[in-house]
């Protein structure tokens, strides 16, 4: 099967490589990562080595060596070998206010009709007096969790 995406690195870009293997020593799927770009590197004189066999080269699948040179020629070397930037988590969505108010509330009696409070009732009472649009009852347990520790 003819390869859809060709990788010919140009010497600046081999250079690099090497300098980001000797870099990131501590990752071994990044240079696993960069050495299988330069086994891929059809720029240099010399046959092209087939993705079956940078495959048992490197044990990894035919389909990751594909997936590696799209990324490098669609994308540039420095995306196929970080890969895409992570997202920065999510601020959370229960501020201390509320995690102080949900402490509060458990140690309260709980409403008529009901021994002990629950998860579930907590997370409603709280959606009740709008300190919240919603909240799972799992939402609940982590901050109760957490407080035990």
């Amino acid at each position: 099967m003819l390869k859809k995406y060709i990788v010919k690195l140009k010497a600046a870009e081999r250079k690099k490589i090497q300098r980001f293997m000797k870099k990131n020593q501590d990752s071994l799927r990044l240079q696993k990562r960069a050495k299988v770009i330069l086994a891929t590197d059809c720029g240099r004189k010399g046959a092209c080595k087939t993705d079956a066999e940078i495959s048992k080269e490197f044990n990894i699948t035919t389909r990751t060596i594909e997936r590696l040179r799209k990324r490098y020629v669609e994308d540039g070397l420095d995306f196929a070998l970080d890969g895409k930037a992570r997202g920065k988590n999510k601020s959370p969505k229960i501020s201390k206010e509320i995690r102080s108010y949900i402490l509060a509330l458990s140690c309260k009696p709980p409403p008529k009709g009901h021994k002990n409070w629950s998860l579930r009732l907590l997370a409603e009472k709280l959606v009740e007096l709008n300190h919240v649009d919603s909240i799972s009852h799992e939402s609940i347990r982590k901050v109760l969790n957490a407080t035990e520790n």
